[in-house]
């Protein structure tokens, strides 16, 4: 073989190891943020986590800053008593959102009662940078919850997509969830929707009075949010 050859081997040898060595190294763990409210019950609020890169954040007052953990989070987890639509954890719906500034989230639980409710939904979408990766993943239920909220079975602890790792999180009664990647367009159609029901369509698709609280699609696969809707609009 000529030493051009094999000079030029030795290039490409070299070139190919660099780029090897300059890829990024492939996650061997999940790193989740768990958001509280610390006047909830020991058992609303716990999430046990069997993981290191795992943080709980408990939430004091209304309104309050949130701080982000010492690392990058990819997961949110929202666990304690909401109020669809006035507070989720004690808080207004925009404190939730500022979580997702805290890194790249591609998973997020909502961990509370009714969570898939319009303006954490909103908060959420508003939080949401496109630049830091795809929408993120959305479970959460439209329904009350008990007191040990959901569950999660160890693949939810297991890097992987966010779409995989969702499906690991269920319900302790087997009560459907949402899951729904988040997605502008849909929301504003289904905000749109509601805005548009008649008498007869609100009162087919309420789930809850006082406040009145309305199911609304979200897409074609059974994803939908709850809406409130003042009294007046379900007179004929």
């Amino acid at each position: 073989m000529s030493k051009i050859r094999c000079l030029g081997l030795a290039v490409t040898l070299l070139l190919a190891a660099g780029a090897a060595c300059s890829r990024p190294p492939a996650s061997t763990s999940v790193h989740i943020l768990s958001l509280q409210n610390r006047a909830d019950p020991e058992q609303v609020r716990r999430f046990a986590c069997p993981s290191i890169e795992c943080v709980s954040i408990a939430l004091d007052q209304p309104g309050e800053d949130l701080h982000c953990p010492p690392f990058p989070i990819d997961t949110l987890v929202i666990t304690g008593h909401s109020d669809c639509p006035r507070s989720f954890l004690g808080q207004p719906p925009e404190t939730i959102g500022q979580a997702l500034r805290c890194g790249p989230v591609g998973l997020i639980v909502l961990d509370t009662c009714r969570g898939f409710c319009a303006p954490l939904i909103e908060a959420l979408l508003d939080a949401w940078v496109p630049q830091t990766g795809p929408p993120p993943v959305i479970v959460g239920s439209l329904e009350d919850l008990p007191p040990r909220g959901l569950s999660y079975e160890p693949a939810f602890y297991a890097p992987g997509p966010a779409q995989e790792r969702a499906k690991h999180v269920t319900s302790y009664g087997g009560s459907p969830l949402v899951r729904w990647q988040l997605n502008g367009k849909e929301m504003a159609d289904a905000l749109l929707s509601l805005a548009n029901m008649a008498p007869s369509e609100l009162e087919a698709n309420v789930v809850a009075l006082h406040p009145n609280l309305v199911r609304v699609p979200l897409d074609q696969g059974g994803a939908a949010i709850l809406g409130a809707v003042p009294a007046y609009r379900f007179r004929r």
